[in-house]
């Protein structure tokens, strides 16, 4: 399953920078997992921010394993972008992988980061990302629980507006959580995320469900029932700045 996301992610990557490779911004970089993507898609600057100094640190340590020459990476540890020293309209993507329900607590959390991407991103470029998506969780809940052998979640509250809507998430054998360890994350609505993006002049440009994307494939790659079931709960999304 993390072979295909990374296919997923890659593929995100490599659409954006067909148009413009020079420069990309990541929010929730985590370990640096993408930086063998952003060499390969020959994106030759990189700004990445986490707010976990442990994920950033293995991140820098990954860095100093890999081929650099003629490349601008740089990793930071903090909550915000506006913390970084950032030219405004420097970045021609920015990119958000598996990280984005962390900033649906409220609408102010999240006009607060589309507002910042917007002011970071050149005109024409990209936003993309991956997320858990609402509407397909919300298919397998059972009395706001669902648990396989791949994945566990456990839904806490519903709000009138569906955002800062909380669950716990485990996913079985993880390099990002111990057995004995889950994430508290917010649940994202496509449709909330559109409206949202589309306001600060993101243009949708695709939301396309995991399940597609494995379809579409030719990876040869084969999924158990559980982790297909996981893995289709996702969704990518393609945002370009058109003002």
């Amino acid at each position: 399953m993390r072979f295909f996301h990374n296919k997923v992610k890659h593929s995100l990557i490599e659409y954006a920078s067909n148009h413009d490779n020079s420069s990309l911004l990541d929010v929730g970089m985590g370990r640096g997992g993408d930086l063998l993507k952003w060499r390969k898609c020959n994106i030759r600057k990189v700004v990445g921010y986490d707010p976990n100094k442990i994920s950033v640190d293995d991140a820098h340590k990954r860095l100093l394993n890999l081929p650099t020459n003629n490349l601008d990476y740089s990793f930071y540890c903090c909550l915000d972008m506006n913390e970084l020293d950032l030219s405004k309209k420097s970045f021609s993507i920015v990119s958000c992988q598996f990280a984005i329900h962390y900033f649906f607590s409220d609408i102010t959390t999240v006009r607060h980061l589309l507002l910042d991407i917007k002011r970071n991103l050149k005109r024409n470029g990209f936003f993309i990302g991956t997320f858990m998506n609402a509407d397909k969780v919300n298919e397998f809940l059972i009395d706001n629980t669902f648990m396989n052998n791949a994945i566990m979640i456990k839904k806490f509250n519903t709000t009138l507006d569906r955002l800062g809507e909380t669950i716990h998430v485990h996913l079985a054998g993880t390099l990002y959580f111990s057995e004995d360890c889950v994430s508290i994350e917010y649940m994202v609505y496509p449709d909330i995320l559109i409206t949202e993006c589309e306001n600060v002049g993101l243009k949708l440009v695709s939301i396309t469900p995991f399940e597609k994307h494995f379809s579409e494939s030719n990876y040869n790659i084969t999924l158990d029932e559980s982790h297909r079931q996981c893995s289709f709960m996702y969704s990518s999304f393609v945002f370009q700045l058109i003002k």
